[in-house]
């Protein structure tokens, strides 16, 4: 029983952290089927665990691949970036894209949050995206790659 995947260097299960929130009791996580082939246009996933029913209680479908980690917030949001260098924060409870940037290069890092007087921010590390960046122009070659620059992005949640 069950379904067999291939881990490769973008990572069925062998990278990105995912992230749980307690909340929802999910865990959410990317996963992916491009060395299977299974996935056709849309290969990668962005999937929420729900740990009590043991089931996948959000499954985001995309050509794109994720490319961070995962990280979910108190406030019910899901951050996760993607190898077309856009960086979004979902809703928790739906997968609702709340808001999204594309920055100058790929996503490929664990995204954070800390507060500062009472105000939130998230940041990511953007640039030098390594195994994951690289196999991605090859996984979806229409979002090839700027010329390399790393960079801290911050941005002030509301």
């Amino acid at each position: 029983e069950g379904i067999t995947r291939c881990p490769n260097n973008d990572g069925a299960r062998n990278y990105l952290a995912g992230s749980y929130d307690p909340a929802t009791d999910r865990y959410y996580l990317s996963i992916n089927d491009l060395c299977t082939g299974k996935g056709g246009d849309t290969p990668d996933r962005l999937v929420g665990l729900d740990l009590t029913k043991r089931e996948f209680t959000l499954d985001i479908r995309s050509a794109v691949m994720q490319s961070s980690a995962k990280l979910t917030t108190a406030g019910g949001l899901l951050f996760s970036a993607s190898a077309d260098r856009y960086f979004r924060a979902y809703d928790t409870r739906d997968g609702a894209v709340l808001w999204q940037t594309r920055v100058q290069d790929v996503p490929s890092a664990f995204p954070i949050t800390y507060a500062v007087d009472d105000t939130q921010y998230v940041a990511m590390v953007v640039g030098n995206p390594g195994l994951i960046g690289n196999s991605a122009v090859n996984a979806s070659p229409e979002y090839a790659r700027p010329e390399p620059a790393s960079a801290l992005w911050v941005w002030k949640l509301p």
